[in-house]
């Protein structure tokens, strides 16, 4: 058992229809939590892959206990279909808040924090740029800490290849 604290995840861009049911499967696995009343529990896999008004949102789960702020079965799945999303996580004993935001295929590795999509930059960070950076303006410093934002869900088809597919079938 590790540290626990409070994490969520979102998902946005393009899914294609087949991954909904299971990317869905993953939320319940591990971002339901017992007794909330969100209803969520009562909507089946089926009603969100019928639900067209998902679009131009984002999907979004959270834990009130992740380990470590991690929510690996949402995130693991998403990588490895090349799904965005964007996982932030509060302080615990032993670590900072934080995100990730994995866009396009990439894992954003920003030198900067923070919590819930407000970027925090370390002043030590911004001092280690400007002297790597004579003649810097904070302004441009600054710059290199910002992140792209998630696009809103669009539900496709038909982007996954033959072995994608196949995949999904075993």
């Amino acid at each position: 058992m590790g540290d626990r604290t409070y994490a969520s995840v979102q998902i946005g861009g393009k899914v294609d229809r087949l991954l909904l049911p299971l990317l869905l499967a993953q939320f319940e696995e591990s971002c339901a939590i017992p007794g909330d009343d969100s209803g969520m529990d009562s909507w089946s896999v089926a009603e969100f892959d019928e639900a067209r008004e998902l679009e131009g949102f984002a999907l979004m789960g959270y834990d009130q206990e992740a380990n470590y702020g991690c929510i690996d079965e949402v995130t693991g799945f998403c990588r490895e279909w090349g799904i965005d999303y964007l996982h932030q996580w509060e302080s615990g004993g032993g670590f900072d808040a934080g995100f990730c935001l994995f866009l396009d295929g990439k894992e954003d590795e920003s030198p900067c924090i923070g919590s819930w999509a407000v970027p925090v930059v370390y002043v030590a960070r911004l001092q280690e740029i400007a002297e790597a950076n004579p003649g810097i303006t904070l302004a441009d410093a600054l710059e290199r800490f910002k992140l792209p934002d998630l696009p809103p869900l669009e539900i496709v088809e038909g982007t996954l290849t033959p072995e994608q597919v196949a995949k999904l079938s075993a």
